[in-house]
């Protein structure tokens, strides 16, 4: 094998290494938007399911009938509510404490 075979094949195999680099390079990148995709339809799905939600606990709150599966639910933002309000409150008396 002479001096010109032997770089020959040794470029080829760099050549073929830095090919092979740039698909995995490329996959990878790929890979990352095609992820990145899938978490933006999944958070399209948690929004549509927040405004289920909401559309349920508004029919709730109006006194119409809701599924007995999300009663309990509904009861604790009730309580979580009443709760904010009370937080709220204590925060305004504070407020008015100072002045």
């Amino acid at each position: 094998m002479g001096f010109k075979d032997g770089f020959s094949k040794i470029a080829k195999t760099v050549g073929d290494q830095a090919t092979n680099a740039s698909k995995k390079a490329n996959d990878a990148l790929e890979i990352a938007k095609l992820n990145s995709s899938i978490k933006s339809e999944g958070e399209k799905i948690q929004d549509i399911q927040n405004e289920i939600g909401k559309i349920v606990f508004e029919k709730f709150e109006s006194g119409e009938t809701v599924y007995p599966e999300v009663m309990e639910s509904c009861n604790n933002i009730i309580e979580k509510k009443e709760s904010i309000e009370a937080l709220k409150q204590k925060i305004a008396l504070i407020k008015n404490a100072k002045d």
